[in-house]
């Protein structure tokens, strides 16, 4: 026998008491197997979270992922938020420029939504307008670069006649 060849001992791809090709067959058997075991494996997990999904929330103060509260102090930011408010609420009680202040801030906070509507289009006109007047100089930047050009030609065509 050769050297190098798969059924001598100086190989180094043997080194078992298995050819090569032996091995290659048992690798190919222990990837199929594999391949079943994860398939099992994700369908079991569809199948849990199948589960999850189709009965509702038992606890109360669980909510979807996409509604969470982003910070872990939002039960204290709206304890704080209520004291702010009750305090601003005292406060008017006893002063009136503070009572309306806040009436100030609803009635033009009222007025703000009714006229988005209206400032949106007056925007939009604006920025049309300024769009038409860059355009037009730029139509007349043109037109006199074209007066220019042919005027030039036309002096070139001039000369070569005469």
């Amino acid at each position: 026998m050769k050297i190098g060849y798969p059924d001598t001992i100086n190989n180094k791809a043997y080194q078992g008491d298995k050819p090569p090709f032996k091995m290659v067959d048992e690798a190919k058997d222990i990837v199929a197997d594999n391949q079943a075991e994860r398939k099992r494996i994700a369908a079991e997990y569809a199948k849990i979270y199948a589960d999850i999904n189709s009965t509702p929330n038992s606890t109360p103060n669980s909510t979807p992922n996409s509604t969470r509260k982003k910070t872990r102090l939002g039960g204290a930011v709206e304890g704080i938020k209520k004291a702010i408010q009750a305090r601003k609420e005292r406060r008017a009680e006893r002063n009136t420029k503070v009572a309306e202040r806040q009436e100030g801030k609803v009635i033009r906070k009222a007025n703000k939504q009714k006229n988005k509507d209206a400032i949106k289009k007056q925007k939009s006109l604006v920025t049309k307008a300024r769009q038409d007047k860059r355009t037009a100089k730029a139509v007349a930047r043109q037109t006199k670069r074209l007066k220019k050009v042919t005027n030039k030609v036309a002096g070139k065509v001039a000369d070569v006649k005469s």
